[in-house]
């Protein structure tokens, strides 16, 4: 019994140390707990507690650990002051505008006629993937700026306004976009065409951006200051010739749909509030190298001249297509390329130049048909392109007129022989035919021979003969409107 007796005396010794231990292991991991968790309260604990074993450990070690999450919130907030967040809409900012033009110009009395010549694209340069081996830049540096136009310089000089298509930039800008083709020129080459009477450049195509805004802004500056007025989608041009405003609307279909239907109609209500007698319409549309028209070009140009426009001239295509006549006016749906440096050697190198003279009367424009189509090519060489258009004559001139006729078949439209429209009343030459007739007349109604003879038997009765001599002298004069019809 005392051997059973002692053996529990000793398990239940055994277990209550047991226990004991436990609660002085747990008392020591409730301690540290406390001191993890209650870091400030043994900081402001001076001197009372410095006798206290317990706070001498907490300070030395967790404050490193908890000072990392007072100091994580900070690493969040440079995100968001990054300067560089306000860098990107800078891009997206449109052209620069111009003023608008609000006075009225008096309305001219009288009859008063304005020629306009148009010519389709031209790119003063080349693209980024050609080298400078016969290139427009090559020929600019051996020839200068005269050499490109002067084969058709003439007709630009004799007529009132001349307007080109400028497919691309003048710009020293390296802002190149993500495109296929990049056409790029000196701002130089714009001596191409103001020293060959050009006064309007149409902007609206598909390549004036294609070095960003500073390449276009750089473009649109070395135009005004060559004195050049310019047109871009929802931005007219208005030149003012023989006190009459003729304004130049150019829209980018290709790039904008059916929404350039607006920018046309608000422009033209700005041009007629601004006293313009005469609103042109270029529409940069198409399909490329298709001579064929599509659909949507059939409506719209249409839908453009019942807006009021006199006047409709495409570009794009780099071909030519036909001409139609609706409700009197005009739609020259591509005039094909003309002095055009993005192409070394195109396959298809026939071109035009459209032109109309206008007979404005009392500020209304008169229908009149008044047009013509020169035939020409983009090139002095059959084989390459010399970037100088040429005048196409005899045999290539017939072929271009059929190849014309044959584009506007589908309208029923066919230019004369010699390049005028078939509704063309040619008015100035009749009044040389009628201006003759009052002449043989006046002979008819000779009164003065009936009053000569009466002086004369009266001069034999005072012998004043010799005063009668120079007489018939004066009679010779009529023979010298004979002598100025042989001149011409």
């Amino acid at each position: 019994m005392e051997r059973k007796f002692g053996t529990i005396i000793r398990r239940i010794l055994a277990l209550v140390l047991t226990i004991c231990c436990l609660l002085s292991l747990s008392a020591c991991a409730g301690e540290g707990e406390t001191n993890t968790t209650k870091p400030p309260e043994t900081v402001p604990s001076s001197s009372q507690t410095v006798t206290e074993p317990v706070t001498t450990q907490p300070p030395t070690t967790e404050p490193p650990t908890t000072e990392p999450p007072t100091t994580q919130p900070p690493t969040t907030e440079p995100p968001t002051t990054e300067p560089p967040v306000t860098r990107p809409p800078v891009v997206d900012e449109p052209p620069i505008t111009k003023p608008p033009l609000t006075d009225n110009l008096p309305v001219v009395p009288g009859t008063v006629e304005i020629t306009m010549t148009f010519v389709g694209d031209c790119t003063l340069g080349s693209n980024q993937k050609m080298s400078y081996w016969h290139s427009f830049q090559e020929y600019y540096a051996k020839y200068g700026a005269d050499y490109f136009l002067k084969n058709v310089r003439p007709i630009f000089e004799q007529d009132d306004i001349t307007v080109i298509n400028l497919e691309g930039t003048l710009t020293t800008s390296t802002d190149i976009q993500d495109k296929k083709w990049n056409h790029k020129g000196d701002p130089e080459f714009v001596k191409v065409l103001s020293g060959s009477s050009v006064e309007v450049a149409t902007l609206g195509n598909n390549h004036i951006m294609d070095y960003g805004i500073s390449g276009a802004n750089e473009t649109i500056r070395v135009l005004e200051g060559a004195d050049i007025e310019w047109s871009y989608n929802d931005i007219p041009a208005i030149y003012e010739v023989k006190g009459i405003r003729v304004g130049v609307v150019s829209v980018n279909v290709l790039s904008y749909g059916w929404k350039v239907e607006t920018w046309l109609k608000d422009c033209y209500r700005q041009l007629r509030e601004a006293g313009c007698a005469i609103v042109v319409a270029c529409a940069h549309w198409g399909g490329d190298k298709v001579t064929e028209l599509e659909d949507y070009q059939r409506n719209l140009g249409t839908k453009i001249i019942d807006m009021g426009y006199d006047l409709v001239v495409g570009h794009h295509p780099h071909v030519l297509q036909g001409i139609r006549r609706y409700r009197g006016r005009y739609i020259c749906y591509s005039l094909g390329n003309f002095c055009y440096g993005g192409n070394k050697n195109p396959d298809d190198k026939d071109s035009g130049i459209f032109q109309q003279t206008f007979t404005v009367v009392d500020g209304q424009v008169v229908i009149d048909d008044n047009v013509r189509f020169i035939p020409c090519y983009l090139s002095g060489k059959k084989n390459e392109n010399d970037y100088q258009p040429t005048l196409a004559y005899g045999a290539e001139f017939d072929r271009i007129i059929k190849k014309m006729n044959g584009y506007g078949a589908e309208f029923s439209f066919a230019l004369n022989a010699d390049g005028t429209s078939p509704h063309w009343k040619p008015k100035p030459p009749v009044p040389p035919t009628t201006e003759p007739e009052p002449h043989p007349t006046e002979p008819t109604t000779t009164e003065a021979p009936t009053t000569e003879p009466e002086p004369q038997p009266t001069e034999p009765t005072t012998t004043e003969t010799p005063t009668t001599e120079p007489m018939p002298d004066e009679t010779v004069i009529p023979s010298e409107p004979g002598e100025e019809e042989v001149e011409p």
